[in-house]
């Protein structure tokens, strides 16, 4: 279905056309054109405002459209929550980080649109590198999908891994089979997945199954940054987020 053409106050506009995707008993397939004739200034505009709702979207910059392209639910919602609660435990490094949930970010490539994560993440007090503000600074990004692909979020991450400082991304995709629940994990220099893993079904039963292992060094933005107490406690160079309390979260909230 296509989207309107508006004019006047357009992120007032797209407030509006969110509220009633997300609020009418019609169907909507995602991804959605909510709306065209938008300059990408005046989608970052939007961006950049508190959101009372929850649907995510994105710019289409060949058609000047604004594509919802997720109505996070309860379990969308349980997933992100847990995920963070287990970076925020991680021994020595979880004290250490600064959470931003679904910051804006503006992207370094000028003329492209600014994003919103599920969660991301950067060490309190770590200076942010030339050419970045602090408001645009993070380190690790998680992004979790239900209707979006695979493929999308993995587009998604290599965006947030070329635009921005952000050096590993994490993408959950999630299904309404609980033996469908993936995880990959990107990293900034990597061609591809640094890590795959399928924590649905029989694949995660336990804590301790399926754990990510990331990157203390993409987390500190660099090994110079890396604290004394956290190489010591982490003298391999990564760390684990288990996925168990993740997929029992999801799975509470289907």
């Amino acid at each position: 279905k296509k989207g309107f053409s508006i004019m006047g106050n357009k992120a007032d506009k797209i407030e509006e056309l969110i509220k009633k995707a997300e609020t009418t008993e019609t169907t909507v397939t995602l991804p959605h054109t909510l709306c065209t004739g938008v300059t990408v200034e005046e989608y970052n505009k939007f961006l950049a405002r508190d959101h009372p709702f929850g649907g995510k979207t994105e710019y289409e910059p060949k058609t000047n459209s604004v594509l919802l392209v997720e109505m996070p639910g309860k379990p969308h919602e349980a997933a992100s929550r847990k995920f963070d609660q287990q970076i925020l435990s991680v021994p020595t490094i979880g004290p250490l980080l600064d959470s931003l949930g679904c910051a804006t970010i503006e992207s370094s490539v000028a003329g492209n649109a600014s994003m919103e994560p599920d969660s991301c993440f950067v060490p309190i007090g770590l200076l942010p590198p030339a050419g970045t503000t602090q408001q645009n600074f993070v380190t690790l990004v998680v992004e979790i999908g239900h209707s979006v692909t695979l493929g999308q979020l993995e587009a998604k991450a290599n965006r947030w891994l070329a635009e921005t400082s952000c050096r590993e991304v994490v993408v959950i995709k999630m299904s309404a089979h609980a033996n469908k629940l993936r995880a990959r994990v990107y990293r900034a220099g990597a061609v591809a997945p640094v890590q795959a893993v399928n924590f649905g079904g029989r694949h995660c039963t336990a804590l301790g199954q399926q754990v990510l292992q990331l990157s203390v060094a993409s987390l500190f933005n660099g090994v110079a940054n890396i604290p004394a107490a956290v190489t010591a406690a982490y003298p391999g160079g990564t760390y684990d987020v288990d996925l168990f309390p993740v997929k029992q979260a999801i799975l509470r909230n289907i």
